[in-house]
């Protein structure tokens, strides 16, 4: 009984809509009513929530908001008592193209424009304090590619930029 409920809390799967798991570093909580289902998500103390922490299966299938994706705080994790930061993994990658399929086209050209920006600043071997750019706030570090993303993680770790919660597309 008790893994029952446990698998129940991992994985979500709806008539209708596509099947849900919990995202990376955090969790989800399902209950189905009579013709509605809702998930709850939340994510780890030392990560933001980007994306809905609410998702609602609608009569046609989908659901009705972006499925969401938690973001490690590169300020926080890895320093003294925190958790070690994780490395952005293949399996990362693959979980956050989904949530990149959600973008609309002026998010995607936002990305693009963004990383276009940061890898020129990159290639002339500007100052990190140059690099960091507080645009690199609107997307999850994840969502930029490799040289990007590490650029991104190390500018918030060493805390040149500063992201709010707010500052983000999806926060």
């Amino acid at each position: 009984m008790m893994l029952s409920i446990i698998l129940a809390c991992m994985v979500a799967v709806v008539s209708g809509c596509d099947r849900l798991v919990a995202p990376k570093l955090g969790s989800m909580d399902c209950t189905e009513g009579v013709d509605v289902t809702r998930c709850n998500f939340t994510c780890e103390l030392w990560t933001e929530m980007i994306g809905a922490d609410v998702l609602t299966c609608l009569p046609n299938g989908e659901w009705d908001n972006i499925y969401p994706y938690c973001e490690p705080d590169y300020s926080v994790c890895g320093k003294k008592g925190a958790p070690k930061c994780p490395r952005i993994t293949r399996e990362d990658l693959r979980d956050f193209e989904r949530f990149l399929d959600q973008l609309s086209e002026e998010d995607r050209a936002e990305l693009e424009n963004i990383t276009l920006e940061v890898t020129s600043l990159i290639s002339v071997r500007a100052p990190a304090s140059s690099v960091c750019k507080k645009s690199l706030c609107s997307f999850p570090c994840v969502a930029y590619p490799p040289k990007i993303a590490r650029q991104c993680k190390k500018c918030r770790r060493k805390k040149l930029i500063k992201c709010s919660k707010r500052a983000s597309l999806f926060g």
